[in-house]
């Protein structure tokens, strides 16, 4: 009786194979020459597939004696489709042909006409649903959003009890008022209090504390520039509108992009999950003996040309070192002063703002001083 596997729906019963009469016992078990090439076969799965392949191609190569070795001394499950009577006999003979003449024949396993028509109204269905999503909805927009410019008075607040944020804002308001010499007679006389440490340089808050001061001073005394740019928008609110749905499409971008990330991120979970890292069977071994110590290596290739650079020249053993040190040296050396020259030139930039944003608040509030005097 056939195995159960011939019974497959859309796949036709594999074709018979005689054995001549008056042939030798000894070349029954040869490879057949005269099949048709991809007719009746079963294709196996992709783990079973790769042992067969790997076997038909040490066969083609060594031999029916091969396989009546690996017969004799592997009793394994994988190595099941020698045997005459399995369903992957087929597919092994086909392979064995093909490594031997070196012609390879499309041969692909044949899709039951149920499946293809299931997938057939699959495509319809999904076609018209995107159809009348494209009706109701409208069409998604395809163009990518810009970044809109950073927003000076978002910032991020740190997680604290609401009365130490209460007393934080209200001194960033009060010194954001009075000025600097205020902050300083401040600090002098609450140093000892543990609720004003905030304004000590060293505390995790300072930083919190002096971007507040900088954003209610933008808000008390903006610049000529924000007050400018401010009356144009109040002249023209679709600009305003404009802005508010830019930057809109940049938050809905970087929200789709961020679930995106994360959906193939989890499917790369998931698929790594299905694969047995433990099943697995070995097909060759490869044996190092003390001639491979002493066969000379292969050039090296050129990664920019891809072609070999050339016999690799011997190094005495003492320059070893010296070469390796070198290289370890010089390459990070230039990297890390660009790191550091880019780092001067960021603190410098931002060492000037500040210093022309306190000059210009100091000017402002010597001008009130000045008009209130009068």
């Amino acid at each position: 009786s056939r195995p159960a596997a011939w019974l497959r729906p859309g796949l036709p019963p594999p074709v018979s194979r005689a054995q001549p009469e008056g042939r030798p016992s000894a070349e029954r078990g040869a490879m057949p020459e005269d099949t048709n090439a991809g007719v009746g076969l079963i294709f196996p799965p992709p783990d079973i597939r790769g042992v067969i392949d790997k076997t038909a191609q040490f066969v083609a190569k060594c031999g029916p004696e091969f396989e009546q070795r690996v017969l004799r001394e592997q009793n394994h499950q994988k190595f099941a489709f020698l045997l005459p009577n399995n369903p992957y006999r087929a597919y092994y003979e086909h392979k064995v042909k093909e490594f031997k003449t070196g012609v390879v024949e499309e041969a692909k396993p044949e899709v039951p006409q149920a499946i293809i028509d299931q997938k057939a109204k699959e495509d319809e269905k999904k076609r018209k649903k995107e159809q009348m999503k494209a009706l109701t909805m409208g069409e998604k927009r395809k163009k990518a959003a810009k970044p809109p410019p950073p927003d000076q008075f978002v910032l991020n607040h740190p997680y604290i009890a609401p009365m130490d944020m209460d007393i934080i804002k209200l001194t960033a308001q009060f010194v954001a008022r009075n000025g600097q010499k205020f902050l300083i007679g401040l600090t002098q006389r609450e140093s000892r209090n543990p609720q004003f440490d905030f304004l000590k340089p060293t505390h995790a808050l300072f930083g919190y504390f002096t971007s507040l001061v900088d954003s209610y001073t933008k808000c008390l005394m903006p610049n000529k520039d924000e007050i400018e740019k401010l009356k144009k928008l109040i002249a023209n609110p679709s600009e305003i509108m404009d802005k508010a749905n830019s930057r809109f499409a940049w938050d809905e971008q970087v929200e789709e992009t961020r679930q995106h990330n994360e959906e193939a991120e989890r499917q790369e979970k998931e698929q790594m999950s299905l694969i047995d890292w433990h099943d697995f069977c070995v097909v060759e071994t490869i044996t190092f003996t003390a001639e491979d110590d002493n066969i000379a290596l292969a050039p090296p290739i050129d990664t920019s040309t891809g072609a070999p650079k050339g016999a690799p020249q011997p190094l005495d053993a003492g320059a070893t070192g010296v070469l390796m040190q070198e290289a370890k040296i010089d390459k990070p050396s230039r990297e890390e002063d660009e790191v550091e020259e880019a780092k001067a030139a960021v603190e410098k930039a931002e060492r000037e703002r500040r210093e022309r944003e306190r000059a210009e608040r100091e000017q402002i509030m010597a001008e009130r001083e000045r008009e209130e005097r009068e």
